[in-house]
């Protein structure tokens, strides 16, 4: 069951997994006013996704749905 809508990218379809506010991925103990990528590769290990598109101000955590192969 998908939990989020699925989205168009250079024409591949994507499942979106997690929608991530893109200040909630922001350590500034690390690396104040950046995107800390550790923490966003935890979070996109743990969801199972493939990558990560930025989306104005939100992260989705998104993977991609293989077309169906016919024999």
């Amino acid at each position: 069951m998908t939990k989020y809508p699925l989205k168009y990218i250079n024409d591949d379809l994507f499942e979106i997994l997690r929608v991530l506010k893109t200040f909630d991925m922001i350590v500034p103990k690390r690396n104040p006013n950046m995107i800390d990528k550790e923490l966003l590769g935890l979070w996109v290990h743990h969801v199972g996704g493939e990558r990560v598109v930025r989306e104005g101000d939100k992260l989705l955590i998104v993977r991609k749905i293989e077309d169906a192969k016919y024999l």
